[in-house]
C-alpha cells in the first residue's frame, strides 16, 4: 500500500510497482475533467517547484524527447525551407507580372501617343486649309 502525499489516499501497487502509478500531469488532469473548481483551487494554491515525479525523470524519457525535439526542429526547418523557396518564387512570378504590365502599359501609351500625334495633324492640317 503507498498513500498519496497530496490527498492521503492510499492505493494498492501492482506487479509494476511505483512505475504504475500516474503522474502528477494526469492526476491533474483527471481531476479537472472530474470537478473543474477543484483543479482552480489546486491552481490557487502555491506548489513546491520541483516534485518528486518532476525531478525524478528516467533516461530513456529524456533520450526520447529529445529525439522528438530533434525530429520535430528537423521537420520544422525542412518546412521552413520549403516555405522560404514558395515564397520566394512567388516573389519571382510577382515581379515578372509587374515588369509585364509596365510594358504593356508603356506600349499602350505609346500607340495613344502615335494616335494623339496623328490626330494632332490631321487637326492642323484641315486648320490650314
Amino acid at each position: 500500500m503507498v498513500e498519496c502525499p497530496t490527498c492521503r489516499e492510499e492505493t494498492q501497487l501492482n506487479v509494476l510497482g511505483v512505475s504504475s502509478l500516474p503522474n502528477n500531469l494526469a492526476v491533474a488532469i483527471i481531476r479537472q475533467v472530474k470537478d473543474p473548481e477543484a483543479s482552480n483551487q489546486a491552481v490557487t494554491r502555491k506548489r513546491n517547484p520541483r516534485t518528486i515525479s518532476e525531478s525524478v525523470v528516467s533516461s530513456k524519457d529524456n533520450l526520447s524527447m529529445k529525439r522528438q525535439l530533434q525530429a520535430g526542429f528537423s521537420s520544422l526547418e525542412d518546412l521552413e525551407t520549403e516555405f522560404k523557396n514558395e515564397i520566394q518564387e512567388l516573389s519571382k512570378n510577382i515581379q515578372y507580372t509587374i515588369e509585364k504590365k509596365i510594358e504593356d502599359l508603356v506600349k499602350k501609351r505609346e500607340g495613344l501617343g502615335q494616335q494623339i500625334k496623328e490626330i494632332l495633324d490631321n487637326k492642323l492640317k484641315n486648320h490650314e486649309k
